[in-house]
């Protein structure tokens, strides 16, 4: 069953991907809300700062809407169509 969750998952940041490229930023909001708690614990795991660690969640997000192009995914990265020059 956790298989088939993040096949789903995945094809779900890929349409929301494919939107954002279109212009649509609602599509950034659903992607920032279905990874930012992922993102923030990697941050707050390198930095052992809660202020720091939420100051480089958004940081990346907005980096990544700001350069987003798309590139091939791999089942490494399964968000690897989202990703920065």
């Amino acid at each position: 069953m956790k298989n088939n969750l993040n096949t789903n998952r995945t094809f779900v940041d890929r349409e929301m991907v494919e939107h954002l490229l279109k212009g649509d930023f609602e599509a950034f909001a659903g992607l920032f809300h279905a990874h930012k708690a992922r993102i923030y614990y990697i941050c707050l795991r390198m930095t052992n700062n809660t202020v720091q660690a939420e100051d480089l969640t958004r940081d990346a997000f907005l980096q990544g809407s700001e350069n987003c192009r798309p590139l091939k995914e791999t089942p490494r990265y399964p968000l690897g169509s989202f990703a920065t020059r």
